[in-house]
């Protein structure tokens, strides 16, 4: 039974070893500067939170470097944005407050709603940013889905690497 235990706890200290690993490479490649510890976090738990509402985790992060470079965000903005995903607490949040909100979570699940009622995807990325876009009843080309679509493929360039496939992060 000790073996068993010891065995779970190595390999879950192994698998967050690497998303952090995975969470590192993929803000300096972005950024050009190394990850602070609060970028990681928030990388991990976008990460976490996309598996657990079942999309793709590199929607998520695609979508959380564009809104927010990786960064918490708990300060809502003057138009009530909050969280590393920008979403509108009167929308996405419980009681449709800041003190009941859970950013990333919350912005997941945002992210998720979009995606299963808006393809292709870029619909969904742009209804996400702000429906309202003329853009968006059109080709759905604005520059938040061009910016989205750019940072998709520059993670998808370190998440394909041999050493991070077992993260399931595509």
């Amino acid at each position: 039974m000790n073996s068993l235990i010891f065995n779970v706890i190595k390999e879950f200290a192994i698998s967050y070893a690497l998303q952090d690993e995975f969470c590192m490479e993929t803000y300096k490649q972005l950024s050009g500067v190394e990850a602070t510890l609060e970028n990681r976090i928030v990388c991990s738990a976008v990460i976490n939170a996309a598996k657990s509402h079942e999309i793709k985790p590199i929607r998520g992060l695609s979508v959380a470097w564009v809104e927010s470079r990786l960064t918490s965000q708990l300060v809502p903005t003057k138009s009530k944005c909050i969280g590393p995903m920008q979403i509108k607490t009167k929308y996405w949040c419980k009681g449709k407050n800041v003190d009941s909100c859970e950013p990333v979570t919350d912005g997941v699940k945002a992210l998720r709603y979009y995606i299963k009622h808006f393809k292709p995807i870029r619909k969904a990325y742009c209804f996400y940013n702000d429906s309202r876009k003329p853009e968006c009843k059109k080709d759905y080309m604005t520059k938040y889905v061009k910016k989205v679509v750019k940072a998709y493929g520059n993670i998808k360039k370190i998440a394909i690497k041999k050493k991070f496939k077992s993260l399931n992060i595509l």
